[in-house]
């Protein structure tokens, strides 16, 4: 088999894993949700944690095979996804205070006029976040780098943000995510 057709069988696999993942990942939603309007929910999560820990695992397989990995490399990834996780929602939450507190300066009619002392501080605000971002995105590929080869680092952003954006896109979204963990860089994503 010559390295175009081992790629294309790569390929195919994956858009099929993904696909099953994706269909789980809708029927688990509508099933949770109905549970949710009967008052029906299981304990310890439900449904919805039971599929996402399904589907985590086969994401997990399939990260295991495409990039030829053992399972302390990927479990090692794992710990690094899990810490970094925790710290873009840190970052999302500050981002996102830091938006409506300046989209409530020009709403409605109550508009004023920013001080510049208060306009020096919301620049330098969106500064620190930008560079925050860059900063978390940095130690996260440097983290990545300890456990992986640069091209499979590479090889993992795409697949992360391949199943974040149809994750996104039946859900309803529109359009791809802001970049692979939601760092605002092409070619990555949370899993």
């Amino acid at each position: 088999m010559n390295g175009r057709t081992r790629a294309m069988k790569r390929a195919s696999g994956f858009a099929m894993t993904a696909g099953l993942l994706m269909t789980a990942l809708l029927t688990s939603g509508a099933e949770g949700l109905a549970a949710q309007r009967r008052g029906n929910q299981q304990p310890g999560g439900g449904q919805r944690a039971e599929m996402a820990r399904r589907i985590q695992a086969r994401f997990d397989n399939l990260v295991r095979e495409e990039l030829e990995l053992n399972d302390d490399q990927v479990q090692q990834i794992q710990e690094v996804v899990d810490d970094f996780r925790q710290r873009r929602v840190e970052f999302s939450q500050r981002e996102r205070s830091s938006r409506s507190r300046v989209v409530g300066l020009g709403v409605g009619g109550g508009r004023r006029e920013l001080s510049a002392r208060e306009a020096s501080e919301i620049l330098q605000e969106m500064l620190t976040l930008s560079g925050d971002e860059a900063t978390l995105f940095r130690e996260e590929q440097e983290a990545f780098l300890e456990i992986m080869s640069p091209q499979q680092v590479v090889r993992f952003m795409v697949m992360r943000q391949q199943l974040g954006d149809r994750i996104r896109n039946l859900r309803g979204g529109v359009g791809a995510g802001r970049g692979p963990q939601g760092g605002g860089r092409p070619g990555q994503q949370r899993p």
